[in-house]
């Protein structure tokens, strides 16, 4: 007796309600299966914090950065003053007309405030660039001059009996005003981020620009009488004591004791 082979199987079909009840609800439907405006509101509110956050950080970063880059040109550029010093006999004059090299005449600086001698720490000819030179172009990490001011007593050759007075050097306060020092030989500024009281580049004769109100710590690094605030505002400067100058003059052989 035979059997009867079964035949292809006949697709299996769902209702329509049952494949309608599997999709996503329609508008004015079961809202549990997707997103409402309000959810999707807070959840651009959130992203957007985090980018504005984000950004705040990497902001700050930069600026922290920037802030440890100009202490360590700062420290970079007493190195190579004591370094002219010592192969000069003296220490390098201001330059007064931005071109990178102090300004001297028979052996005297020409003014004892300016921009940073750059070329002289450099011991390079006047055609040198700027270019490819951050550390000593004389510019902080903001694009600024820094400001670089001397003493009269050292304004030439440095010798042990050099007179200390009370007009021919430079004094340091902090910037509650206590004093640091007043007996400085140089001291290198740096007028930071918001570079107020720097001077302009390219200008002859030097004209500073921004300057600070009279009652901002920062206007005593920009108004040219002598005396510095270290940690007024985002100002940054190193100074240099007597010794600092000429003991390695001495160990040198330069100078005698």
């Amino acid at each position: 007796m035979s059997r009867q082979q079964p035949g292809p199987r006949e697709p299996v079909t769902q209702p329509a309600q049952a494949v309608i009840a599997g999709l996503p609800a329609a508008a004015g439907g079961d809202k549990s299966l997707g997103f409402t405006l309000l959810e999707i509101a807070l959840v651009l509110l959130i992203v957007s914090l985090l980018l504005v956050s984000g950004i705040a950080s990497l902001s700050s970063q930069r600026e922290n950065s920037q802030r440890e880059k100009v202490q360590l040109y700062l420290e970079g550029m007493r190195e190579a003053l004591i370094g002219y010093t010592v192969r000069n006999g003296r220490l390098p004059c201001p330059d007064t007309d931005f071109d990178g090299f102090g300004n001297v005449t028979a052996g005297v600086c020409d003014a004892l405030i300016g921009t940073l001698p750059w070329g002289d720490f450099l011991n390079v000819d006047k055609s040198g660039s700027r270019v490819g030179r951050p550390l000593t172009a004389g510019l902080d990490p903001w694009g600024n001059p820094f400001t670089y001011d001397i003493g009269r007593a050292y304004n030439t050759t440095i010798a042990w009996t050099d007179a200390v007075c009370a007009d021919c050097l430079l004094t340091v306060e902090d910037a509650a005003a206590t004093l640091l020092a007043n007996d400085a030989a140089a001291v290198i500024v740096s007028h930071g981020k918001n570079g107020r009281g720097h001077y302009l580049s390219n200008t002859v004769p030097l004209t500073r620009t921004n300057m600070p109100a009279v009652a901002d710590s920062e206007y005593e690094n920009a108004n040219d009488d002598k005396l510095y605030r270290q940690g007024a505002g985002d100002d940054a400067l190193i100074w240099f004591a007597p010794a600092e100058v000429k003991l390695p003059l001495q160990r040198a052989g330069r100078i005698a004791p």
